[in-house]
């Protein structure tokens, strides 16, 4: 268990299959997974080949004048640090218990 507690270990179990999550939830990641099976070559192979993945995705939506916009959080000044930051807008707990996400963007 990698020096984990139990808890910790099962925050990250892969989502069941009746278990309906975001597409982009990270529990997903190829590269988590082989890494969480000590499969530690593969997951260095997985990290970088989805991480080029995703900067080739910004490139070519900055190619093209798209911005990234997230979906679950809008850009905004803290109000006491005066820092930017992120809130949450809303949304994803109906989607999840709609029992369906809308797709996103292949980021894995």
């Amino acid at each position: 268990m990698f020096g984990f507690t139990r808890l910790a270990v099962e925050l990250n179990e892969p989502p069941s299959p009746s278990e309906c999550v975001c597409p982009s939830d990270s529990r997903q990641r190829p590269d988590q997974r082989a890494f969480e099976e000590a499969n530690l070559d593969h997951a260095a192979k997985e990290k970088h080949r989805v991480e080029e993945k995703q900067r080739t995705a910004r490139r070519v939506r900055e190619h093209g004048g798209d911005q990234h916009l997230p979906r679950w959080f809008v850009p905004k000044v803290d109000d006491y640090t005066g820092l930017p930051c992120h809130v949450y807008k809303g949304g994803y707990w109906a989607m999840k218990q709609s029992g369906s996400f809308p797709p996103g963007p292949d980021i894995f």
